[in-house]
């Protein structure tokens, strides 16, 4: 499904559980150049679900691939809810507002800003290769582990953080672990 630069859709499943798939190898079933707000569906893949490089708005639906639920080369992105069953992947800023999220995700972009404000992220990989995470809220199912793609010490062009605000953490028995505000660190997991 192509989405030209003009266009602005909304795309809404009639109620009879509707899916879009694309069964061609390293293709996307839907890409997104224009405006793109997905209410519900279904939308599956081998490879990519959706590859936006316009604005893309998720308010909910399933998103299915082998590799990227949501793969974003640039625009404007926001995710408010839907299922996602495959890595969301981007290049450029976005945000998460809530969803479910079976796979990775991540950032790659310098200077660029994931923010997590709600979710709930059943994998516990955190992909940095450039840019910010900056997680707010959401429930981390495994717990997380910030997975610095790049890792090369000798380039400062790859500067990669990941704040926490407004977290809680629980130890390895689900118990609440305490943090002090200027803690640095975790200890107890």
């Amino acid at each position: 499904l192509w989405i030209d630069s003009d266009a602005d859709i909304t795309i809404r499943d009639s109620g009879k559980d509707g899916t879009v798939q694309n069964s061609v190898e390293f293709a996307h079933t839907i890409f997104n150049l224009g405006t793109l707000t997905l209410e519900s569906g279904c939308f599956k893949a081998m490879y990519s679900a959706i590859n936006s490089y316009g604005t893309l708005k998720i308010n909910g639906g399933t998103f299915e691939a082998s590799e990227y639920a949501v793969y974003i080369c640039e625009g404007y992105v926001e995710i408010n809810n839907g299922i996602f069953k495959g890595t969301v992947w981007s290049f450029t800023d976005y945000t998460i507002n809530g969803g479910t999220f079976d796979a990775h995700f991540g950032i790659n972009k310098e200077s660029g800003v994931l923010t997590v404000n709600d979710g709930t992220f059943n994998d516990n990989k955190i992909m940095i290769m450039r840019g910010t995470v900056n997680l707010k809220g959401g429930e981390f199912t495994n717990g997380i582990i910030l997975n610095d793609v790049n890792n090369d010490e000798d380039d400062p062009q790859y500067l990669n953080e990941l704040l926490a605000d407004g977290c809680f953490y629980r130890d390895a028995n689900g118990n609440l672990i305490e943090v002090a505000d200027d803690a640095t660190a975790i200890d107890g997991y």
